[in-house]
């Protein structure tokens, strides 16, 4: 969704304003995978984007960070992602005489990109999380791997920002034999990798996940037997 605004207002007078603003709305759509419902359910390349984890195991972990640190993760399935982007241009021109002329330019532009986390390689064998299975082995899985999922909040986004000053002074000199033109510009480009406040431990977070859901696997265990 796009929206413009333009307010162009003429008259017989030496100050001629103009903005222009654009928004864009933008929303994609989140990861693909599901977690199982139970254990007994089929995961993996032969499904419907169905991975490894189950629902219940998952909500376990995030209700463990909520009640234990007081920190979200976020979802981790049916989710959309929202990347707004917006652009604003003001040029005030001025007519200051018929010899002389001013006008001034203000840009800016903004948008993000969303990415989802690092595909950094796991030291754990898929036997160390989940009983059976060897479809992730150990030094080639990871958070993106069918035997995996990851939280919302484990994605990052970069950001783009573009901001402009211009100004412009046109004259005419010696009854226009000679024309003068003079420009003065300042940009500003700036790309960074921005992450809320949350996300700069994902990696940190993920790490814990990993081990939380190998000490939950070893304590059922041991209630199993």
């Amino acid at each position: 969704m796009a929206l413009v605004l333009r307010c162009n207002h003429k008259k017989k007078q030496v100050v001629f304003p103009f903005v222009n603003g654009e928004y864009e709305d933008n929303v994609t759509a989140g990861p693909k995978s599901r977690a199982r419902l139970s254990d007994s359910d089929d995961w993996g390349s032969n499904t419907a984007n169905v991975n490894r984890p189950t629902v219940g195991k998952m909500d376990e972990i995030r209700n463990y960070f909520i009640d234990k640190y007081d920190y979200d993760p976020g979802r981790y399935q049916g989710y959309s992602i929202k990347t707004p982007a917006y652009k604003i241009m003001a040029r005030l021109d001025w007519n200051i005489n018929d010899n002389n002329k001013l006008n001034f330019r203000f840009t800016r532009a903004h948008s993000k990109d969303n990415s989802g986390p690092t595909s950094s390689v796991s030291p754990f064998y898929a036997t160390d999380i989940y009983d059976g299975g060897t479809a992730a082995s150990k030094g080639s899985g990871n958070v993106n791997h069918n035997a995996a999922m990851y939280f919302e909040n484990s994605r990052y986004f970069k950001e783009y920002n573009f901001t402009s000053y211009a100004s412009e002074w046109n004259s005419k000199w010696l009854d226009g034999s000679l024309n003068n033109v003079t420009r003065v510009t300042y940009p500003s480009k700036m790309s960074q990798e921005a992450m809320r406040e949350q996300q700069i431990f994902h990696q940190l977070i993920f790490w814990k996940t990993v081990l939380f859901m190998h000490v939950l696997d070893q304590i059922s265990f041991l209630r199993a037997t």
